[in-house]
């Protein structure tokens, strides 16, 4: 009788401590959101958005969010349609207001759209996740510029600016007249290495 006491003691032991093993398993760490957005919009993906702007809780009701965005869009005469962003703080970030616009081509698949969307959703947001936690984990990049965005204009003036003026004025009584007459010149040249004016 003994040893099926013992038995049954440790056969009880055992499985406490595999229960106690398996509940102090480490769970792995989970980031918190830290903004409550609401967006208003008819057009936009949520699924994707939710997959790729993990850092954000989306709000249910707009009262309840740090930032309310509403997206409304019109045609435009070339068959796209321009999108306007309107961001809005609430609570603490009530001083922080933005909007931004783009226009989507009539050629734009729905994926390339949604990626626009949540590119101009994110560039907007920006300001309001500078004054959360979140800020030290944000890098700026920026695409390589396009080297006709560059400033290869060729300017045949050579930075030289003339201008030539007339005016005058003229008053007639019977004892007393009066002409004025005046004119001027003035030329400059302004650019990084000197300020000429004449």
């Amino acid at each position: 009788m003994k040893e099926i006491m013992y038995l049954l003691l440790i056969f009880l032991n055992l499985e406490t401590q595999m229960w106690g093993q398996e509940a102090t398993k480490p769970d792995p760490i989970k980031a918190e959101p830290v903004l409550d957005v609401y967006i208003n919009c008819t057009s936009c993906d949520f699924q994707f958005m939710k997959e790729n702007m993990k850092y954000l809780n989306f709000a249910r009701d707009p009262g309840t969010a740090d930032v309310h965005i509403i997206v409304t869009s019109l045609a435009t005469g070339s068959g796209g349609r321009e999108f306007m962003l309107e961001f809005s703080g609430k609570q603490k970030y009530g001083t922080l207001q933005d909007t931004l616009k783009f226009t989507s081509d009539p050629d734009l698949s729905l994926f390339e759209l949604r990626d626009k969307m949540l590119e101009k959703i994110q560039l907007g947001l920006v300001p309001f996740l500078l004054k959360t936690s979140f800020a030290k984990n944000m890098v700026v990049m920026f695409d390589d510029v396009d080297e006709n965005f560059q400033n290869n204009v060729v300017d045949k003036w050579r930075n030289r600016v003339f201008s030539i003026d007339f005016s005058g004025s003229g008053t007639h009584e019977k004892s007393f007249s009066n002409l004025t007459l005046r004119s001027g010149f003035y030329a400059a040249k302004v650019t990084s290495d000197i300020k000429l004016e004449i």
